[in-house]
């Protein structure tokens, strides 16, 4: 069952690609993957999904792959 407000994405996910997420408080943060299987968020959050943030600060995570 999908919760309220969740979208379930039909797009194939490309590598570099950056990808907005609305979080629960209406802001939304940013994430985008590597080659290698890491997934990196950026730092900044906006309003607004077409805001990207002007930077690459990211905090990069890896997942047992």
């Amino acid at each position: 069952m999908q919760q309220k407000g969740v979208k379930i994405m039909t797009k194939r996910i490309k590598i570099g690609n950056v990808y907005a997420i609305l979080l629960p408080d209406g802001t939304y943060v940013f994430g985008k993957n590597f080659k290698d299987g890491c997934v990196g968020f950026y730092k900044e959050r906006a309003l607004n999904k077409k805001n990207l943030p002007k930077y690459e600060r990211l905090s990069i995570y890896s997942w047992g792959l």
